[in-house]
């Protein structure tokens, strides 16, 4: 019922999208991501997915790259949002940092990271792949603002807003 709800809200301008999402993910082979479902941040996903695709990727793997793409290269766009760049971070270099992190905070079983250890890994990172310096605290906020894939949880405690993201990238990154 809460996931009706939330749909017709998220298509209110195009109720037979609405009617579209809620049969796709009615079906069968939807089932997994039905499940996302129940979580309002994996279900805005869901609907940030479809509203661009009209369907469903076969393989949850995939939705999970259409809404990491749709909200690192396209949401601002589509909204005309204009905001601060930082030279040589783009949304290809965010989503390799991202696995990065991922994987390095996955092998010491964490999911609660502090700034100061997140702030030496983009520095190492940046180092690793491009020779540069870079500012590892704008980065760190401009991920967590722009969004969203790193949240604040406490003060100068950070997590991936969902451990499904965390789970993604690390997978990419060993994929890479």
């Amino acid at each position: 019922f809460q996931v009706s709800i939330f749909a017709k809200k998220w298509f209110d301008e195009n109720p037979s999208k609405t009617t579209e999402f809620l049969r796709e993910l009615a079906k069968e082979e939807h089932q997994s991501l039905k499940e996302l479902s129940h979580n309002p941040l994996l279900l805005g996903m869901l609907c940030f997915v479809f509203e661009a695709t009209s369907s469903f990727p076969p393989k949850r793997g995939m939705v999970y790259r259409e809404a990491i793409d749709a909200l690192t290269k396209r949401w601002d766009k589509e909204r005309g949002i204009q905001r601060d760049t930082i030279t040589g971070f783009s949304p290809h270099s965010e989503k390799k940092l991202l696995a990065y992190l991922a994987y390095e905070y996955f092998l010491e079983n964490k999911i609660f990271f502090e700034q100061g250890d997140i702030e030496k890994k983009i520095e190492k990172h940046f180092g690793i792949i491009s020779g540069i310096n870079v500012e590892s605290e704008d980065i760190l906020t401009s991920i967590e603002i722009q969004h969203g894939l790193l949240a604040q949880r406490a003060r100068h405690v950070y997590t991936f807003s969902h451990l499904t993201f965390q789970e993604y990238f690390t997978a990419q990154y060993i994929l890479d």
